[in-house]
């Protein structure tokens, strides 16, 4: 009878050690998953890491864009001329400017409805 006293004694100890290491790694799991610089938080950065080079490459692009309009209004006098005659509105001397306005119809728009 002492023997099986014995082996049940030893065996409790050990059933602990596993509970106890068994607990040590899933909390180690739970933080290198959950955890503030776990796997969960990297996937979002690479996610933010992709959106903001895309978006890095656009504002390179559109820096571009500009530096082209900049160079051209300092060196092209058709490209000023252009842009005075488009954005501006502005006609050289003797020149007519005609105007197309689009007819509006009474009662909303709908077709027809006369008075």
């Amino acid at each position: 009878m002492t023997s099986s006293r014995q082996d049940t004694r030893n065996e409790k100890p050990d059933r602990y050690l596993y509970w106890l290491v068994g607990g040590v790694c899933a909390i180690l799991l739970g933080a290198a998953i959950l955890g503030r610089d776990g796997l969960l938080a990297v996937i979002v950065n690479q996610r933010r890491l992709g959106e903001l080079r895309g978006e890095v490459t656009r504002l390179y692009e559109e820096n571009r864009v500009l530096q082209n309009q900049i160079h051209s209004l300092r060196s092209d006098l058709t490209y000023i001329e252009r842009i005075a005659r488009e954005d501006l509105g502005l006609v050289k001397p003797g020149e007519t400017v005609y105007e197309f306005v689009p007819d509006r119809k009474r009662g909303g728009g709908k077709a027809g409805k006369q008075p």
